[in-house]
């Protein structure tokens, strides 16, 4: 086959500039619409940038701030609660009480037994209900 029949059959593809990974971060970082003008982080990219900083410089920034933030982050978001034991009387077997322990997160006794789903034949023991510790959720 000759040249040009083949070139007939495959037609031309216009590929990409290869561009260095800096001009494609560059690129990639003006089309983002994810950052406010006002947002202080976007002004810290842009300063950073200004300075001369590598877009790996300015990650490597960034990752430092949310290293120290995320476990910040997410303790803001744990309520702390005093945890309760609760025991429950299931049924009875040859004279004595079936029961259960359950375990709640709760401001007070009070709340916490009534937290605890029961059905009719179910009785909550309110004398052996305790504080066995205080806990996050």
């Amino acid at each position: 086959m000759n040249e040009h029949y083949l070139r007939a059959l495959m037609p031309e593809t216009d590929f990409p500039e290869v561009k260095s990974a800096e001009q494609r971060a560059e690129e990639k970082f003006e089309s983002i619409d994810g950052l406010p003008e006002d947002n202080p982080f976007a002004n810290l990219v842009r300063s950073l940038r200004e300075q001369g900083e590598t877009w790996e410089d300015v990650f490597d920034a960034l990752d430092e701030v949310h290293g120290t933030l995320d476990p910040v982050g997410f303790e803001a978001q744990l309520t702390m609660a005093p945890e309760w034991e609760v025991t429950v009387v299931t049924g009875m077997s040859g004279g004595n009480n079936i029961t259960d322990t359950k375990t709640v997160f709760a401001p007070t006794a009070e709340v916490a037994e009534d937290r605890i789903d029961t059905d009719r034949s179910q009785v909550i023991e309110s004398s052996k209900t305790k504080q066995v510790g205080v806990g996050k959720y």
